[in-house]
This record gives C-alpha cells, structure tokens and sequence, in this order.
C-alpha cells in the first residue's frame, strides 16, 4: 500500500525535479517506522521526517541512509545526536541559535537545520514579525547550515482555498526575505498531502 500510494502521488506531481518527503512519525503511523521508510524508500522517496530525535535515531540504527528531518522541537541538548546521525532538526526560536552553533563548533562540525514557518497551523514556528530577526542572527552562525525552510497547511483539504492561499502567501514572503538576506535554501517545502493533491503551487 505504501509503495502503491508513493507511486501515484509521483504521477501526480509529475516533475522529477521535485523531492518527496514520507513521514514515518508514530512508530510509521501505527505500521512500524523502518518497515514503512523502506517500503517508502523503494518507491521512490528521497527524504523521511519524524516527530522526534529518538525515531530518527532508530531509522538511522536501521541502516536508513536518506536525509531525515526532525520535524518537532529538538532541544539543544540534543545537537550531538542529530549531528553524530547526520539528520536535519527543524529551528524556530531563536534563543537556541547560539547554543547549538557553540555545540556544533565544540564538535567542528556543521549541524544541518530547516527552518518551520508558522503560517497559520498554529503550533510551532517562527511568526511572520519573527522571520526576519530570526534569519538575520542565523545567518551569523558560523557552524549551522541551513538546508531548508517549510511551513505545515492546516486546511489544505477544504473546499474554500482562501486560507490556504493566505497561508502560501505568507510562507513566499518568508522565503523571499531568506533570499533579500542571501541565504541559499536548497529545500523549500510546505505541501502535505492535501495541498499536493489539491494546489499545484504548493510543491515547489
């Protein structure tokens, strides 16, 4: 089923130039974790997200190689985790900036991190008067790259887009003022599988 579900989703999409992201949080969502990435992985997706450092650490001790994104808080104390098993945390406060990049410096090693744009999902991200602050003291990191910035839809499968549509437009406003500051993002994303299936400007 999960092979069959990744397979339709890429016709649909129908760009190669487009990665694909499973999530796999809550144990595969009740299915087993590794057996779903797997499963994902053979069907073509490039990328695996988690709620929590803990099950990317247990895809990792699997033997899952593909990039793995963090897509809850991980607190600071965590950073030698994510960056012995080279996987993504997401960032949105930016009190933590400093620690991790002194984490990451200890180490000398570079910690990946995307950036969670709160546009309306209201649970965790940066609000639109945080992202320019925010980015302008990350971009003084010495030891934090950043790989990617995404937002989450809330109503994406409803009949009337309007929010959506606000939403999408607040996220664009986020990532053009990364771009006015010159920070290079090699993953923009904010499409769940609603807005995938129903807004073909929501992958990107």
């Amino acid at each position: 089923a999960v092979k069959h579900n990744v397979k339709e989703f890429k016709k649909h999409v129908n760009d190669e130039e487009i990665k694909m992201m499973a999530a796999v949080k809550a144990n595969g969502y009740g299915h087993g974790a590794v057996e779903v990435a797997k499963a994902a992985i053979e069907a073509g997706i490039h990328q695996l997200a988690v709620a929590f450092v803990d099950e990317a650490i247990e895809l990792r001790e699997a033997g899952i190689t593909v990039p793995i994104l963090i897509l809850g808080y991980t607190p600071v104390a965590a950073v030698e985790d994510v960056i012995q098993y080279d996987v993504m945390m997401t960032v949105y406060r930016v009190e933590d900036l400093h620690g991790i990049n002194e984490i990451a410096n200890r180490l000398q090693k570079k910690v990946q991190i995307q950036v969670k744009i709160d546009t309306g999902m209201s649970r965790i991200g940066l609000q639109e008067e945080e992202v320019k602050p925010f980015l302008e003291e990350l971009n003084r990191m010495e030891y934090v790259e950043v790989v990617g910035i995404f937002t989450h839809y809330s109503t994406a499968d409803e009949i009337d887009k309007s929010y959506t549509n606000m939403q999408t437009s607040l996220f664009e406003k986020a990532v053009n003022t990364a771009k006015e500051l010159g920070i290079q993002i090699p993953y923009i994303h904010s499409s769940n599988s609603a807005g995938s299936m129903e807004l073909s400007n929501t992958f990107q």
